[in-house]
Parts: structure tokens; C-alpha cells; sequence
């Protein structure tokens, strides 16, 4: 049996990789937009969170997780580290 993968384009402009990423966030954490160089995305829904303490290193550093779906239809992963509070993006398989 062969197995063939047919990978469909999207029908969206992907987001950049960007270390200019600005999120917008709810009082409670929430994300509800992301704001690259040239490009603001709203966020249409949450479908998951979650947080890792991670206790290994010589401080302890806490993530909380989000994928969210944006305006544009795309679906990303955002990784908010709540020791330095900064904020990276991640393509959602």
C-alpha cells in the first residue's frame, strides 16, 4: 500500500515569524489580538489553553499556552512566558 499526502494551500496570507510581535491581551490574560510589522489580527476564539511550570532551571518559568483561531482563518499556537513576559507564535498543525 503507498500512502500519498496531498498538502492543500492555504487561503490565508500566513503570519511571519516575527520577534516584533505585539499581543493584546483581556484583564485576565486572554489574547484577543496579535500585532505584527504591517499586519493586525483579531482573535475569533480560544480553543484551548493551558500552562507548564517548569521547575528544571535555576528559576522556575511558567508558559501558558493558547490556540486560538484568527480573523484571517488561520489557526496558531501562542506561547506567553509569564517569567519575562514576552509572547512567540507558533504554526498549529
Amino acid at each position: 500500500m503507498v500512502l500519498e499526502y496531498v498538502f492543500a494551500e492555504p487561503s490565508y496570507s500566513p503570519i511571519p515569524f516575527t520577534d516584533d510581535l505585539a499581543v493584546h491581551v483581556t484583564r485576565a490574560g486572554d489574547p484577543v489580538a496579535l500585532v505584527t510589522p504591517g499586519a493586525h489580527y483579531e482573535i475569533v476564539s480560544i480553543h484551548n489553553r493551558w500552562r507548564v511550570d517548569d521547575l528544571r532551571f535555576l528559576r522556575a518559568r511558567s508558559f501558558v499556552y493558547f490556540t486560538v483561531e484568527l480573523d484571517s482563518g488561520e489557526t496558531v499556537t501562542l506561547s506567553h512566558d509569564c517569567t519575562d513576559d514576552s509572547w512567540e507564535i507558533r504554526r498549529s498543525s
